[in-house]
């Protein structure tokens, strides 16, 4: 690619992120109202003790999953039981844990492997991960037609989007979130068996047949 089409996007990129930022904090100003509350560490307490910032909060949920990964390292405590078995954990004010840890998940979907499957199951899970996006990004790599690279990158993009959210949330490990991620993941198992397919039916149609090459001698 050239340099002045790198310099071009990058400038539109920045331009759109920018001008969708002023479009969505102008449409609903609770948005940067969130993400100050969010870094504004002095008020995340008021004078009552109420706890106003949502990071707060899960600090105080992964300070719990700490010492439960701490206990069992290895294993885990069991898949999907933290919000159950939390409380044998915690170190916290039992008040503070009651109102803001108990019953939660932890939010983070590579703290909650750690903690509910140890690290065996974390290596597991970041070994799947990092394969299923290699998987989707050899197809894009193979696609010999603009409409083949199009449609790939449509799949792989998701699955980009789905890693890096999984450092905010953990949805994608239950309920409708896990059901969208396997559906996408299989769509990109039948891509990338298409294109194989379509491939080797090119090459079949290009490579002369036996007879053919007898008659050519």
């Amino acid at each position: 690619m050239k340099r002045s089409f790198l310099v071009v996007v990058l400038a539109a990129s920045i331009l759109l992120i920018s001008s969708l930022v002023f479009v969505v904090t102008s449409i609903n100003p609770e948005v940067s109202e969130r993400a100050e509350e969010t870094t504004k560490v002095e008020k995340s307490i008021d004078q009552s003790g109420k706890v106003q910032s949502s990071l707060l909060t899960r600090v105080m949920i992964w300070h719990t999953a700490y010492f439960a990964f701490l206990e069992h390292p290895v294993i885990g405590i069991g898949a999907y039981s933290f919000p159950f078995s939390s409380y044998q954990y915690y170190h916290l004010p039992r008040m503070i844990f009651e109102d803001f840890v108990e019953g939660r998940t932890p939010h983070v979907t590579f703290i909650a492997v750690a903690v509910e499957t140890g690290l065996i199951g974390l290596f597991a899970f970041l070994f799947f991960l990092i394969a299923s996006l290699k998987f989707s990004y050899d197809s894009i790599k193979r696609s010999k037609s603009f409409e083949d690279s199009s449609f790939s990158l449509l799949l792989f993009g998701p699955l980009v989007y789905i890693t890096i959210s999984m450092l905010m949330t953990d949805a994608w490990l239950w309920g409708q979130g896990m059901i969208l991620w396997g559906i996408l993941l299989g769509f990109n198992l039948w891509n990338r068996k298409r294109i194989f397919q379509k491939n080797i039916n090119k090459n079949l149609a290009i490579t002369p047949d036996f007879d053919t090459l007898i008659q050519n001698k």
